[in-house]
């Protein structure tokens, strides 16, 4: 499960809620601790479209590309 935050204050909130909600905790997803939160400005096209790429196939397989950096 993939949570877009911003910068702004309070965007984070977003994810805190994905990772506590009952209903998410049960899936697969939850139950692995696979929710990540990805950064908006990942989310448009343009320059940063191959970060968000990057963070994807981090998410994916971080056995071969590594963790994310927070």
């Amino acid at each position: 499960i993939i949570v877009t935050v911003g910068h702004a204050a309070g965007e984070a909130k977003a994810f805190e809620w994905a990772k506590e909600e009952p209903r998410l905790k049960v899936t697969e997803a939850g139950k692995n601790s696979r929710i990540f939160p990805l950064d908006t400005g990942l989310t448009r096209h343009g320059p940063r479209a191959v970060d968000a790429l990057e963070e994807f196939a981090k998410f994916i397989h971080p056995e071969i590309f590594g963790t994310i950096e927070n």
